[in-house]
C-alpha cells in the first residue's frame, strides 16, 4: 500500500470528512481508493484542505452541478439530463405509428400530454 505524502490526510480521514459534509456525503464510498475519492470530490466542485483538515468549495467550479444516482450516468450535468429527457419525449412523438393518436408536446418544457 503506497504511503500518503507528508502532511496529507489518510483515506480514513477523508472518509470521515465525506460522511460529515452536507453535500459531499452523497458519494458512495465502497471500495474506492484514496485517489478516487479525492477525484470525485473535485468533480463535485470541492477540494480537500489537508492542512486544516476540511473540505472547501472551489469558486467557479460549482456552476455545473454533478448529479449522482439520478437520471443519466454519473457525472451528467443537469443540462445534459434535460436534453436527454427532451430527446426521449421527441422520440416518443416520432414513434407513435401504432395507430393510436400521437401524444402532443405541450409548451417548451418538454411535457407530454396523453
Amino acid at each position: 500500500m503506497p504511503r500518503n505524502p507528508a502532511g496529507e490526510m489518510t483515506k480514513a480521514d477523508i472518509v470521515n470528512l465525506v460522511r460529515q459534509h452536507n453535500k459531499v456525503s452523497t458519494i458512495v464510498i465502497g471500495n474506492k481508493s484514496r485517489a478516487q475519492l479525492i477525484q470525485e470530490i473535485s468533480q463535485m466542485g470541492y477540494r480537500i484542505d489537508h492542512g486544516k483538515k476540511r473540505i472547501v468549495r472551489v469558486p467557479g467550479k460549482t456552476d455545473k452541478k454533478v448529479i449522482i444516482n439520478k437520471v443519466g450516468a454519473f457525472g451528467a450535468t443537469k443540462q445534459a439530463v434535460k436534453k436527454a429527457k427532451k430527446a426521449k419525449a421527441k422520440a416518443a412523438l416520432k414513434g407513435a405509428g401504432t395507430g393510436a393518436p400521437a401524444p402532443v408536446l405541450v409548451g417548451d418544457r418538454g411535457e407530454v400530454e396523453l
